[in-house]
């Protein structure tokens, strides 16, 4: 019995010395809109084999290596 309540104590007693220590992190800022964010957003809806064929010629896939640094890059960042 008193290793039970000592067992109780010593929880609540972890419970409030670690209270209040959560800080939620914040929201990174939104990133500002840049050429190939604005030509996604013209790509066409529709399931037509002549709109996807346009759309596919349309993307680059030539500098996604620098797409993948960037990332890398952020991802090392310490975090506040």
């Amino acid at each position: 019995m008193a290793c039970a309540v000592l067992a109780v104590v010593l929880l609540l007693l972890y419970v409030w010395g670690s209270w209040g220590t959560y800080t939620p992190t914040e929201a990174p800022p939104p990133l500002p809109p840049d050429a190939r964010t604005e030509a996604l957003r013209h790509d066409e809806r529709s399931d037509d084999l002549e709109a996807i064929e346009r759309d596919l010629s349309a993307t680059v896939l030539s500098d996604l290596d620098a797409d993948v640094v960037d990332i890398e890059r952020e991802l090392e960042q310490p975090t506040h």
